[in-house]
């Protein structure tokens, strides 16, 4: 595990919704689908699957609005659920450079807490890339912009 503490970050957010509605969000792909991109951004159709087990693994393809596509993998390291998802996040081994080939993967772990209101607390820290937040295409921000569309699913399904 990448244990470099300059490269990390946690973003810290609340949902409007249950931890159970939260989790099914990470881990049904119809929802994903919704969400698991920044604003202007979409899934390309037909390339998310998620295999939701210790050793599992997830895939999905961003494609940016000129059309360019962003393959991202992972694996799960460690679920319970309801309350936390562990896994790994980067590009298609398959489509990326030697190099980034041989460094290790960032680590995500999701940490989901029920709230007496029945509000979700949601703890998403990232072990292995700094806090980009502010720059142009930073993952920091990529993030928190996905979880503003998840918080706009749960609102257009709530209606």
């Amino acid at each position: 595990m990448n244990t470099d503490t300059e490269k990390q970050f946690t973003i810290e957010y609340r949902f409007n919704a249950s931890r159970r509605r939260v989790w099914e969000a990470w881990t049904d792909p119809s929802v994903a689908m919704l969400w698991w991109h920044p604003h202007d951004v979409v899934i390309k159709e037909d390339s998310l699957y998620i295999d939701l087990r210790e050793g599992g693994s997830y895939g999905y393809t961003m494609v940016i609005p000129d059309g360019t596509e962003y393959p991202t993998v992972g694996a799960y390291t460690k679920i319970a659920e309801p309350e936390l998802l562990q896994f790994t996040w980067g590009a298609d081994t398959a489509s990326a450079t030697a190099e980034a080939v041989d460094e290790e993967p960032p680590l995500i772990t999701v940490e989901l807490s029920e709230r007496d209101d029945g509000t979700c607390d949601m703890r998403f820290h990232v072990q292995g890339i700094a806090d980009d937040r502010g720059s142009e295409h930073g993952m920091y921000d990529g993030w928190v912009e996905a979880f503003e569309e998840l918080t706009t699913a749960f609102e257009r399904v709530d209606r």
